[in-house]
């Protein structure tokens, strides 16, 4: 069924863009590919998001980031943004599934479980991983109603596709363990991750929504692993890193008082300097003129 070169060229020309569950799901391409169809790029090229090859029959060749690995039946590649990829050498029996696709959440809610599965967001490497046998059951069903045509099919394609997603992000999260229970169903995030991320959206006013957001947990959930890896909670974390910030760049005489407080989120010069004083007993004036000293 998978290597019917007329349903993969009809996959290919639906509209696969669709919400489920609070999750926007954007479809670039969505296609069975087999060796025939000669789909296959031979030149290195990255895309602006997701992808995914899952491999239902056969192996494949590929090249990452100039590492090399062989994909084999029963495995997948999710293939972050922006990656460098090329597929090099397929074998004569090679079928696929290749879907290329952006997800995020409608909503603007932290701690539903929907965004859970958002945490793909986060991943900056590819991943190699074994598909379940669910997952090539659900293929199945989509093919079968995209080859049956009967009434109901076209939803119920987006919904197995969405099935699909599901099952993936839960084998890169047990792959990876990305998510880790614990009290409270708490989340293990990298915090080596979190601080990097607040550097780089510090001047746009950065919130602790916007923060856990990003991060797919809840605000909560945020501040109790801020309290857990630094003894404060998720907003005295960002004011903090703001402050040292705020000090470094009070070494540039170039930029007025003004200027510092802008580039640290603080829209207002006066509670900037207020909350300046209050963490660094002095005010950014006082501290200024002591780096003369």
């Amino acid at each position: 069924m998978f290597e019917n070169i007329k349903l993969s060229k009809e996959l290919s020309r639906l509209n696969l863009s669709f919400s489920v569950d609070n999750i926007a799901l954007k479809t670039y391409w969505c296609r069975a590919a087999i060796k025939e169809i000669k789909t296959f790029m031979n030149k290195q090229h990255a895309h602006s998001f997701f992808e995914i090859h899952l491999c239902i029959k056969g192996s494949a060749e590929f090249i990452l980031n100039n590492e090399k690995l062989v994909l084999h039946e029963g495995e997948f590649i999710f293939i972050p943004k922006k990656m460098s990829h090329q597929i090099v050498k397929i074998s004569e029996d090679f079928v696929k599934l290749v879907w290329g696709f952006n997800a995020k959440s409608e909503k603007d809610k932290t701690d539903a479980d929907y965004n859970k599965l958002l945490i793909i967001r986060k991943l900056s490497q590819y991943i190699v991983a074994s598909y379940t046998p669910n997952t090539l059951n659900i293929l199945y069903l989509l093919f079968h109603n995209l080859d049956e045509k009967k009434i109901g099919w076209y939803s119920m394609v987006k919904q197995h596709l969405y099935e699909i997603f599901v099952e993936i992000v839960r084998c890169l999260i047990d792959k990876n363990n990305l998510l880790v229970e614990g009290d409270n169903d708490d989340h293990k995030v990298r915090m080596d991750a979190i601080a990097p991320y607040i550097m780089d959206n510090m001047a746009n006013g950065i919130t602790i929504t916007e923060l856990a957001r990003e991060f797919a947990i809840s605000e909560r959930q945020l501040s109790r692993i801020c309290n857990r890896e630094y003894g404060m909670s998720a907003g005295e974390y960002i004011r903090s890193l703001q402050m040292e910030e705020a000090k470094h760049l009070l070494g540039d005489f170039d930029l007025s008082i003004a200027d510092v407080a802008n580039k640290v989120g603080y829209a207002d010069y006066y509670a900037f300097c207020k909350a300046f004083k209050r963490m660094e007993g002095l005010s950014p004036a006082k501290f200024r003129l002591s780096l003369l000293k």
